[in-house]
């Protein structure tokens, strides 16, 4: 269950922040974005479909895709 929990919570907060709020069709690389943050919710559903650990580390991979898009906030 919790590890169903977090990949429905990376799914969710991917489609209802990110792709409404973050990612921009205005953007010179709007589809570069649209299709890694694609690949980071394919990632979650198979890694709350299956126990393989193969599938964490596909969905880690996918988050670090993303990653470079959002630099670290600093206060």
């Amino acid at each position: 269950m919790n590890k169903e929990s977090h990949a429905q919570n990376v799914i969710e907060t991917i489609s209802d922040y990110f792709l409404t709020q973050r990612v921009k069709a205005s953007a010179k690389d709007y589809n570069e974005r649209l299709v890694k943050h694609h690949a980071v919710i394919v990632s979650a559903m198979k890694a709350k479909q299956n126990a393989d650990g193969k599938y964490a580390d596909e969905l880690t991979a996918a988050i670090e895709a993303i990653s470079g898009f959002y630099p670290e906030h600093k206060h």
